[in-house]
């Protein structure tokens, strides 16, 4: 019997076709990158906020701006979260002010935009603007899937599945790579 060794031995060894072939193949992945990146960075970001419309059961003649003061975090820039806001609570007005809010959460009934120079665009008609780990469960859940398909078709499906959620996985693996540059590059200065 052959081992696996000496059949390649036969065929030759990994040359420069193969390594040609082999970086041709890869050229497209390293371009695609940009591609899926692009539109990140070309829509529009509005400015937006969490919707915390929940105080105004307690207290429904609150000022936008005592609504953000009550039940909206700042950042360390003095701005307004745009990400988290406080753990809505079922006190009256009165406790609220006296005590605060200090137990954040991300945000729970969407947000509310800011001035925006388009009506809609990829980021709110998305969403998923502070929590993006989605693509990483779509491409774990369906690797292991695909694996254990029984037949083609729900290969096919599977693998469809994968090849989503890879896409959305290199986008995200960007933007969080940029933020960490951004933010290292902000502890730095």
């Amino acid at each position: 019997m052959t081992d696996f060794g000496e059949i390649l031995r036969n065929i030759g060894e990994f040359g420069l076709f193969q390594k040609i072939t082999l970086i041709a193949l890869c050229f497209p992945n390293f371009v695609q990158t940009f591609l899926y990146a692009s539109f990140v960075f070309i829509q529009s970001d509005p400015d937006r906020r969490c919707s915390t419309d929940w105080i105004l059961s307690a207290a429904p003649n609150l000022t936008s701006e005592e609504q953000l003061n009550l039940t909206v975090p700042r950042e360390e820039d003095g701005t307004f979260s745009k990400c988290e806001m406080f753990v809505p609570v079922s006190w009256d007005i009165d406790t609220i002010r006296e005590y605060g809010l200090n137990e954040t959460t991300g945000c729970q009934d969407g947000w509310v935009y800011g001035n925006m120079l388009y009506k809609a665009t990829i980021v709110t008609d998305v969403s998923e603007i502070c929590s993006t780990q989605i693509p990483a469960v779509l491409l774990s859940v369906f690797t292991v899937t695909t694996a254990l398909c029984p037949n083609v078709y729900l290969y096919l499906v599977s693998l469809f599945l994968v090849g989503f959620g890879a896409g959305g996985y290199r986008v995200n693996s960007i933007i969080l790579c940029m933020k960490s540059k951004l933010t290292l590059h902000k502890l730095c200065n």
